[in-house]
């Protein structure tokens, strides 16, 4: 199976042969049972990551009586895992006295100023 990291990188070898049917062939004509075994991999190493890196997410979760170790099935994080909103962001940020753009972003890490960056020649 194509390799999946966290956080993701990409590379020319990225994109399918043009003729290709599929864009990830492997995962996407597995069977039901191995691709949701699959999903689960990857949702159990992403909150792993998260857990392990972002104290915003340590505290929703810890509030909500979920661990990265809990999940164990599709369900799980269905049924386990908070969703955060755009509230809980705003008010994790207002937390440490700042705006939007500013302070304590999901990742827990400082967040610097966003600047404007020309890419084009319209200057938007």
């Amino acid at each position: 199976m194509e390799s999946w990291t966290f956080p993701p990188s990409y590379d020319a070898s990225y994109l399918p042969p043009a003729d290709s049917r599929y864009w990830f062939a492997r995962r996407e004509t597995m069977p039901a049972g191995e691709r949701e075994e699959a999903i689960l991999a990857r949702l159990r190493q992403v909150c792993g990551y998260a857990y392990a890196n972002s104290a915003f997410y340590r505290r929703k979760w810890g509030e909500a009586g979920f661990h990265p170790d809990h999940l164990r099935a599709l369900e799980d994080f269905e049924d386990k895992v908070p969703v955060i909103t755009k509230k809980d962001l705003r008010e994790a940020q207002a937390a440490v006295g700042m705006g939007p753009g500013f302070g304590r972003g999901a990742s827990g890490g400082e967040i610097a100023p966003m600047r404007r960056i020309d890419v084009g020649g319209s200057g938007l």
